[in-house]
């Protein structure tokens, strides 16, 4: 991750401007991509469109969003806090799940617990991978990596990334978001964007014994369910500071 000019110095001061606020959860900077313009950095997910939500859009002004992964920045000792904060990965972390879906989870579940995500104006972080190539069609926004990677250059594979088939997180953080009913709702999603990685139907029931757990957590501290989130949106409901 390339970091924005005084991306840091902006996050910080935004938090310190928060500190008395027992709602903050993350403040997020725009993200965009090595392979892409900076018009192309975003803040959120726009989950209007979906439930987990494609893309949304950068934003000038401090505003609640829905949900983004990196780059963010949060308090420590509400991101670890078990009985009065996110409880960190949960699920996630405690069976060591490999990489695909940590930030949805860890996204999504401040809503559900009664805080609120927010989005900072300022440069945006540039996430960095394998050195890109258009794909035969030529369509810029389409990558592939330009030649096979070997040796140290393999870190960006995540060959040894955690235990159980990439993406398998995505479908933990469905069941404890939103039970077997949200899993329902997304294994088309899933299987046609992680299929290649990930076989729904032979790890669904895996994905549920270790999601009970923290489930049982969650059920017992939010303050709304998935489905009211959804219905609700209340990243729109005036939390806008101009």
């Amino acid at each position: 991750m390339i970091i924005g000019h005084n991306v840091l110095v902006d996050l910080v001061n935004f938090m310190d401007s928060k500190a008395s606020d027992p709602t903050l959860g993350f403040a997020h900077a725009p993200l965009s991509w090595a392979h892409q313009h900076e018009s192309r950095a975003r803040h959120d997910r726009d989950m209007t469109k979906g439930e987990l939500g494609p893309w949304g859009a950068a934003y000038k002004d401090i505003r609640t969003i829905t949900w983004k992964g990196m780059p963010w920045i949060c308090r420590r000792e509400w991101f670890l806090n078990r009985d009065k904060g996110l409880n960190g990965y949960g699920a996630l972390a405690e069976h060591r799940v490999s990489w695909g879906g940590g930030d949805m989870h860890i996204g999504v579940k401040p809503w559900l617990l009664g805080f609120k995500n927010w989005a900072v104006p300022t440069r945006p972080c540039i996430h960095i991978g394998p050195f890109p190539k258009r794909d035969s069609k030529g369509n810029p926004n389409s990558v592939v990596v330009s030649n096979p990677l070997k040796g140290d250059e393999k870190y960006r594979l995540y060959g040894t990334s955690g235990n159980f088939p990439h993406t398998f997180g995505f479908l933990v953080s469905c069941y404890v978001l939103g039970g077997e009913p949200m899993m329902r709702r997304n294994e088309k999603m899933l299987t046609e964007k992680f299929g290649n990685f990930l076989k729904t139907k032979e790890w669904w029931d895996k994905a549920i014994e270790l999601g009970t757990n923290e489930k049982k957590w969650l059920d017992r501290r939010k303050k709304m369910s998935f489905e009211q989130l959804l219905s609700t949106k209340p990243w729109t409901n005036g939390h806008v500071n101009r």
